[in-house]
Formats: structure tokens, C-alpha cells, sequence
């Protein structure tokens, strides 16, 4: 069994401690957010007991962006969508602040992953700190001076 096929309703219900129950029971619905959040993780670079686990948590991610109940309206509770820009002026006397543009489209960890649409979630945050335990290396697979080329891979190792 593939640590995918171990991303069960029941796995995804105890890892989003059971706020998703309709959405991980329609059985056509959770094969195809278990692959769209698959999709973001790559399983062979992934330690398999994180990989599961980390698709278990986009699938919250997506979850709750979406909404707890299919074909409901999302919800961010306690989210801002909006993000203020760095303060570009400020006035003491009589309170006034100036903020810049936003960058939040944009921006992303130092691994070029797109972090505030992460953050816009617990599961999200979740994903990013589990991202961070463990450091993804290339390592030489294939022959170095002969054919076939150089192959690399990436291998994991703990952090």
C-alpha cells in the first residue's frame, strides 16, 4: 500500500480533528482532493509517514477554504484577506499611518513556495512547519564519467 492509498477518510477526519466528516465521506469528492493536494508533494522525496500526513493537511487547507460541507459558501474565520503593505509613513500627533502595497501575491519561503496562501489556514501553517522538519538534497544516482549521464534525485534527511 502506498503511503497515498493510507490517506483515508478516516486518517484525514483525525488529522482535521473531525471538522470535515461530510466533505471526507462523499466518495468521489475525497479521491480527487486527495490527488489535487498530492499533487503539491512529491512522494519520493517526502519521508512517507510525513507525506501522508502532509497531504492529509492540505486536504484541511483545501477544506477549509472551501467550506466544512460541500457545496457551502467558504469561510475564513478569524482570517484577513487583506494584507497591509510595510508602513510607509507615520504621524505621532493625532494617530496617521501610510501603508504600501501588499506583496502577499507574491511572496513565498526561500524554497519558492507561496506561503500566504498557506497561511491563510492552520492546516496550511501546519503543512509549512512540517515542510520545514526535514531537508530535501540532491544526491548523485547514476554513473558520474560514462554513460547514461549523471542522474540526480532527491533524497531527505532528518533536519
Amino acid at each position: 500500500m502506498s503511503a497515498l492509498d493510507e490517506v483515508t477518510p478516516a486518517f484525514v477526519d483525525v488529522v482535521t480533528n473531525y471538522q470535515f466528516t461530510a466533505r471526507t465521506a462523499d466518495p468521489v469528492e475525497f479521491p480527487i482532493v486527495r490527488d489535487l493536494a498530492a499533487t503539491f508533494m512529491n512522494g519520493a522525496v517526502w519521508p512517507a509517514d510525513k507525506y501522508k500526513l502532509g497531504v492529509a493537511l492540505l486536504m484541511g487547507h483545501y477544506y477549509t477554504l472551501w467550506g466544512s460541507a460541500p457545496g457551502q459558501s467558504p469561510s475564513y474565520p478569524g482570517i484577513s484577506t487583506s494584507v497591509a503593505g510595510p508602513v510607509t509613513s507615520e504621524t505621532v500627533g493625532n494617530v496617521s499611518r501610510s501603508y504600501g502595497h501588499s506583496s502577499s501575491s507574491a511572496s513565498s519561503s526561500s524554497i519558492g513556495i507561496p506561503t500566504d496562501w498557506l497561511m491563510l489556514t492552520l492546516f496550511g501553517q501546519q503543512w509549512l512547519l512540517l515542510l520545514k522538519s526535514f531537508k530535501a538534497v540532491p544526491a548523485v544516482t547514476g554513473e558520474l564519467f560514462c554513460c547514461p549521464p549523471v542522474k540526480f534525485a532527491c533524497v531527505s534527511y532528518p533536519v
